[in-house]
């Protein structure tokens, strides 16, 4: 059975990975689609107008920073239409959080009775369906690799690095713990000065969706 995993921006796509990898040991009849694995070549738009269609179970990934984006609202819409159920993941946020078109959606919170829940309904969507006993099971099973995977997103701290080019030029990219790259800036500064004013920008009014729990302790210093 497929399974559309709508994402938009960094703290959500690591969601949507997660997820991805974790539903299948969960029930391996569930297939889920996740835009990145899509190969080199296909045409996008096309691919996921089609799996948007063909899924029985959307899962919207969604954050603080992009429950209103258009794009997440595209896809829960296009599911919704297409008769699929819709089931918006809240990563960090409350039910009472959530406003505009996907409050009316029942929203599934991170904590093991609610994504037990969640794997109940799926469950009951396949053609052959797990025991209940059997799901509970492997759900007991699975759900600590699960919680350590999105504990260890929430609550991990990121940081920036500033590079300097062989032209002279500063620019920055913004990591997490684990050395992966969630951003790298638009353009080129001319000095280490304007490379941090913008960074400070970038913290104080949250203007780059990508960019996410911003400490100050990992801001560089001049």
């Amino acid at each position: 059975m497929k399974v559309f995993l709508s994402w938009s921006g960094s703290k959500s796509k690591r969601v949507a990975e997660i997820l991805n990898e974790w539903f299948p040991l969960m029930i391996q009849a569930v297939k889920p689609f996740f835009s990145p694995d899509m190969e080199k070549g296909t045409r996008w738009e096309t691919e996921i107008i089609e799996k948007l269609r063909d899924s029985k179970i959307g899962i919207s990934c969604l954050t603080r920073k992009n429950m209103n984006e258009p794009w997440v609202l595209f896809e829960a819409g296009a599911l919704w239409g297409a008769g699929a159920q819709v089931c918006p993941f809240l990563v960090d946020l409350a039910s009472e959080d959530i406003k505009g078109p996907l409050a009316q959606f029942q929203h599934t919170e991170f904590n093991k009775e609610d994504i037990r829940k969640l794997m109940n309904l799926i469950n009951r969507k396949l053609e052959c369906p797990l025991s209940e006993k059997l799901l509970n099971q492997t759900f007991d099973n699975n759900w600590p690799h699960l919680e350590k995977k999105l504990q260890n997103l929430l609550t991990e701290k990121h940081r920036y690095q500033l590079i300097k080019d062989e032209k002279g030029k500063f620019w920055f990219v913004y990591l997490t713990q684990d050395g992966e790259i969630i951003y790298t800036s638009e353009r080129k500064y001319d000095t280490k000065k304007d490379c941090l004013n913008e960074i400070k920008i970038i913290r104080e009014t949250g203007s780059i969706a990508q960019i996410e729990d911003i400490t100050n302790e990992n801001l560089p210093s001049e």
